[in-house]
This record gives structure tokens, sequence and C-alpha cells, in this order.
């Protein structure tokens, strides 16, 4: 039986954005506090900001919905802490890992609302909450990607001073024949001038 909480429109999975490709389980998620979206954050080149305004407005319309389809895109949807929640996953089937981040969302919300002696919560730090569930606290691996750059631009120095290496020795490889063809030319003009200079003194 469907909950019947959920509002459905007829989906089908052809009409899916091919144009989002699979960079993590949630590609969006947003907050929004009485239809005015405080934050958001999306890990595709996408703008939901106007599908997430229709969506909040159907919420308004159907409270306790949990899904609401809109254009190509499933939202899994909350309310909660006096804020509406929403998110988009790679898979619209994925119903298990929308509730699963709509839960930690709402429990990091609920933990940062505690600690914050404001009235309400600056977009900045409801948009990193949302990035860091997105994209996982694991720091390991943005500390993989900077070591990663760093291996990459230590080569690049390395080939770099290779290369610098190679031009110092083809310069000085240089400067040593010029510095013998000088020679030469410098015992040509002798041999030249004796020569000469031996003729006429016949």
């Amino acid at each position: 039986p469907q909950n019947p909480l959920t509002f459905n429109t007829p989906y089908n999975l052809k009409d899916i954005d091919n144009t989002i490709t699979m960079k993590a389980p949630i590609h969006y998620a947003g907050i929004a506090k009485n239809t005015y979206i405080v934050a958001e954050y999306s890990v595709v080149d996408k703008d939901f900001k106007e599908e997430f305004q229709l969506v909040l407005s159907m919420m308004k319309s159907y409270p306790g919905v949990t899904s609401v389809n809109k254009k190509k895109h499933k939202f899994f949807t909350r309310s909660a802490l006096g804020y509406d929640f929403a998110c988009v996953c790679s898979d619209p089937l994925q119903e298990e890992i929308a509730k699963e981040f709509l839960n930690n969302l709402q429990k990091e919300l609920q933990d940062y609302l505690s600690k914050s002696n404001e009235e309400g919560s600056s977009a900045a730090n409801l948009t990193k909450i949302i990035r860091g569930l997105i994209e996982g606290k694991d720091d390991s691996n943005k500390i993989k990607e900077i070591e990663m750059d760093i291996g990459i631009i230590s080569n690049s120095i390395q080939g770099s001073f290779g290369n610098l290496e190679v031009m110092v020795e083809k310069i000085l490889d240089r400067e040593q024949k010029l510095g013998e063809m000088v020679g030469k030319s410098n015992d040509l003009k002798n041999w030249v001038y004796h020569s000469f200079a031996h003729s006429l003194k016949k």
C-alpha cells in the first residue's frame, strides 16, 4: 500500500533529466522558512530553485506530503522545527536514502539551532550544513584531492627543473663550443698573420 502522506503525480523514469550525472546520492537539498528559500546546495549544474518554490507551495497546500514530482525531478520533503526541507536524489526511487538524508538534515539543523544564540540562522551556515551532508563531512576525499594536486605540482616542478637542467647543460655545451670556435678563430688569425708576415719578408 502506498504511503498516505505521499503526493504523487504520474512519474516516468524516462523523464529523468539526462544532463544530471551521478555525482552523489543526493543531487540537491534546500531549506525554506515560510516559503522563502533560506539555503540550498546542489552538486549538479542545474538550478532547482524554481522547482523547489513550486514544491513549497504544494507542501503548504497538502500538509504532511512526503514527496512531490515536479517537472523531471522527484522532491522528497519534510517539515520540522519551523522549516521545510526538500532533497532530490540521483535516482527518484531512492526513498530510503532521501529519508536518511532528511533525518540527518533535521538533526543537524536542530543541533545548530540549539547552539545558536540568534533567533534565526545564517544562510551561509545552513548551506554549509547541507553541503556537509551531501558531500560528506569526512574530509579524507578533500585531503586526497589536495595530495593529488600537490603530487601534480611537484611532478610539474620536478619536470621543469629537469628541463632546466637540460637547458643549462645545452647552454654550457654551446658556451664551450663557442669558446672552442673563438680559440680556433684566433689560431687561424694568428696563422694568417704569421703566414702573411712571413711571405712579406721573402
